[in-house]
């Protein structure tokens, strides 16, 4: 996770030892987003909203489930179950992938996923019944 100024040869070595790194950006608008997964030939995985820890717990869970079995995340797909405690996830590719920095600076051409999450009642985003601020969580993808 980042506090400060990018290192980039820094998230390099921790892409090179542990395979990955998480960048969390504070202020209009958190988000926390993968660099490193693009190696792997999986897609990178960014998430709007959430606690930075809780991001990366989130992240950790799913890079295991893709490299487990990558088919298992793709986009319009929704799991049940609490990855980081969260009872369910779906994914949105993302188009827009100018936020994040760290990636593009290391990968030209990666493709990401946009790790979405539901409101309080179950609802996700794009539900009438969704409770929370849309800006929360934006969507900017299919």
């Amino acid at each position: 996770m980042c506090d400060g100024p990018i290192d980039l040869d820094a998230v390099r070595k921790n892409i090179r030892n542990r395979g990955w790194h998480v960048t969390a950006v504070h202020g209009g608008g958190d988000f926390a987003y993968t660099s490193g997964l693009t190696s792997a030939g999986l897609p990178e995985l960014l998430c709007h909203g959430l606690p930075a820890r809780l991001a990366y717990k989130v992240f950790d869970e799913l890079r295991d489930t893709m490299l487990d079995d990558p088919a298992l995340l793709a986009p319009s797909i929704t799991i049940r179950g609490a990855v980081g405690g969260i009872p369910a996830l779906s994914f949105v590719e993302v188009l827009d992938r100018s936020d994040m920095v760290v990636t593009r600076a290391l990968y030209p051409r990666f493709t990401a996923l946009r790790v979405v999450w539901p409101d309080a009642y179950g609802a996700f985003p794009w539900e009438e019944r969704y409770s929370m601020c849309a800006d929360h969580q934006p969507l900017r993808g299919i």
